[in-house]
């Protein structure tokens, strides 16, 4: 094992290990675990793991009762503020991740405190950055964990900082604007049908409306294409009737998903995993896409980025 040690203009970052391959010690007989898991799976096995309960801002759902041991992470720690909303840099993520515990564990398990995008969001972080902790996410969450008779508790756990440990960086699941305009790949998106459409950009701060120009509507992965109604997600094998159906995978193209900021496409990115599909994100989304942002004095100004979209005629 060797270290990396890198370092921010604001200061020294903790130290991040890499682990060689060679060195990664895999457990002989063993069935694969993940990336989804159960409830059962997760009770018998929280020895092995550091559980995330995963929310945007608030942690009212988890004070208000959650997984024994599990910590929260707020997920405005691992993107730029409002109104971009970015992938905060590799160094911060790795810092964010190892002050929540994320380390030399087995698993890191995820869940989300209302939805499971959110919990896909971080467990997509975790593949990219290469987490060395092989990241899971409860089917279900919380739900799941209750509805299978096991009890939850209200007193937080702080986080134990540990040293972030990554296997490389997977640069390849990360897609670039360049990517998105290259016309190398399948570009698939994962938005509402009305923001697909251009009847809205789908975000109270967002202004401009559209959708890519090539792109392929998969279904909004926020809705029942692919979540159930109590939390869990649906079956792989329907989600990939859905995506054959829509032409993803007609050719040898490798697929990049997008929606507005990088949380749904997380989602599809996940399904893509179970499928053994070879699948990118396109983290910045139509926001990153469509708009730039610009700060003058103390209020955020929006242009369009002067890319080509695609906006369907309005029916009269």
């Amino acid at each position: 094992m060797r270290q990396v040690q890198k370092c921010q203009e604001s200061g020294e970052l903790e130290a991040v290990q890499v682990l060689r391959p060679q060195n990664v010690t895999k457990k002989m007989n063993e069935k694969k675990v993940g990336p989804l898991v159960t409830s059962v799976w997760l009770n018998e096995n929280r020895d092995r793991c550091v559980v995330l309960e995963a929310c945007w801002a608030s942690d009212a759902s988890y004070l208000r009762g959650h997984i024994p041991g599990a910590v929260f992470l707020d997920t405005d720690s691992l993107e730029t503020p409002s109104p971009m909303w970015y992938l905060c840099p590799e160094e911060e993520l790795c810092r964010v991740l190892g002050d929540h515990g994320v380390g030399e564990a087995e698993f890191v398990c995820i869940y989300g405190s209302t939805e499971t995008i959110a919990a896909a969001r971080v467990w997509w972080i975790c593949q990219m950055i290469g987490s060395a902790s092989t990241p899971l996410i409860l089917d279900g969450g919380a739900k799941a964990w209750k509805r299978s008779g096991f009890a939850l508790e209200t007193a937080a756990n702080p986080p134990k900082k540990a040293r972030f440990v990554t296997r490389g960086v997977r640069r390849d699941m990360l897609a670039s604007l360049a990517d998105v305009q290259s016309g190398l790949f399948t570009i698939a998106d994962c938005r509402s049908r009305a923001e697909f459409c251009g009847q809205t950009s789908g975000y109270a701060y967002l202004q401009e409306k559209g959708r890519i120009p090539g792109s392929i509507f998969v279904e909004d992965a926020a809705g029942p294409s692919y979540q159930n109604e109590d939390g869990t997600l649906v079956d792989p094998d329907e989600v990939q009737s859905l995506w054959k159906a829509r032409g993803i995978g007609d050719d040898e193209r490798k697929v990049v998903f997008y929606c507005g900021s990088g949380w749904r496409s997380s989602l599809c990115c996940l399904f893509a995993t179970i499928l053994n599909m070879e699948a990118a994100n396109y983290s910045d989304g139509w926001s990153g896409y469509s708009t730039v942002f610009e700060k003058i004095g103390e209020e955020w100004t929006q242009k369009k980025s002067g890319y080509p979209v695609v906006v369907d005629p309005v029916d009269e």
